[in-house]
């Protein structure tokens, strides 16, 4: 999984192991419960300060302060997207294969929480989530258009994607 967000020309992508995954998403819903307007007290980060503070919680955590790859994927409905589409927002970026029985739907029903909680605030514009499948040949748009509404993802800000038809069964996994 990368949690991506712009800064300028370059991308900053924090991914975190999937074994380490429940603290990092009780801090995105933290993060979320702040934006949404909860009662916590606000208090400004910087970078090097949130690397500090991620790197102390999680294991396998590691920030890559260089451009996210490039890539085009397809949309469950068929559609085009660029990472040069999702310029300028806030991207939350989930890998997932729909047949996953374990770990998989509870990241997305987790995220969904947190999209629940954007959605609610003028945030909503400027966040994107997007679940990309690493099992393409299974995962096919028909499949990643029922796998949202089944674990509560709201497409009106929500992106599935999956490979084009011109590329290898494995592009998605080389990307995550």
């Amino acid at each position: 999984m990368f949690f991506q967000v712009e800064y300028g020309p370059k991308a900053r992508c924090v991914s975190s192991a999937f074994g380490e995954w429940s603290r990092l998403l009780r801090s995105l819903i933290a993060v979320a419960a702040l934006i949404a307007g909860c009662a916590y007290p606000a208090r400004a980060h910087s970078l090097d300060e949130v690397d500090a503070m991620l790197k102390s919680d999680e294991k396998y955590f590691q920030t890559l302060d260089r451009p996210a790859p490039d890539f085009t994927l397809r949309t469950a409905d068929w559609g085009v997207v660029r990472l040069a589409d999702l310029r300028g927002k806030v991207v939350v970026l989930h890998f997932i294969y729909a047949s996953c029985q374990d770990v998989c739907p509870l990241h997305a029903e987790k995220i969904a929480e947190i999209q629940k909680m954007v959605n609610g605030t003028p945030m909503k514009g400027q966040v994107t989530f997007v679940t990309i499948t690493t099992d393409p040949a299974r995962d096919t748009p028909d499949v990643l258009r029922n796998y949202g509404p089944v674990h509560g993802l709201d497409s009106v800000n929500w992106l599935f994607l999956t490979t084009t038809p011109d590329q290898p069964e494995d592009a998605t996994r080389k990307l995550a």
